[in-house]
């Protein structure tokens, strides 16, 4: 189980994901926002990284971002400047992205304000 608490708990039960879907999660912090957006990345925490940065640089003094494989890995990207963290956010986006229920976590948590303008934003790009 995992929690989290807060100066002032506010404790919430989610149903479990993926394979524990028959398991509730009961998780505390000091904000039902919080709340949610730690349910949305709770289950792509633990999981094998998606894509990794590779801790030296190449010939051309770039980073190569590598999707790992049985083979080693596809390099499928460069950064200029070695930024793990940037790596890790890449990461916790797009476990979100495989969950539909995280991303509704996400979307839940962001408020009626922020879904409203980024469909605005995303009715403007199709």
């Amino acid at each position: 189980m995992h929690r989290w608490d807060g100066p002032r708990a506010c404790p919430k039960y989610f149903p479990g994901i993926g394979q524990e879907r028959r398991s509730y999660w009961k998780l505390s912090c000091s904000s039902p926002v919080k709340l949610t957006v730690l349910a949305a990345v709770l289950p792509g925490t633990g999981k094998d990284p998606l894509v990794r940065l590779a801790k030296t640089a190449d010939a051309d003094g770039v980073y190569p971002l590598i999707l790992p494989g049985l083979d080693g890995g596809e390099v499928v990207g460069h950064f200029q400047l070695f930024d793990e963290a940037a790596v890790d956010a890449m990461n916790v986006a797009t476990h979100l992205l495989q969950v539909p229920e995280s991303l509704a976590y996400l979307l839940e948590a962001a408020g009626a304000v922020a879904l409203e303008r980024a469909g605005a934003i995303l009715e403007s790009r199709v």
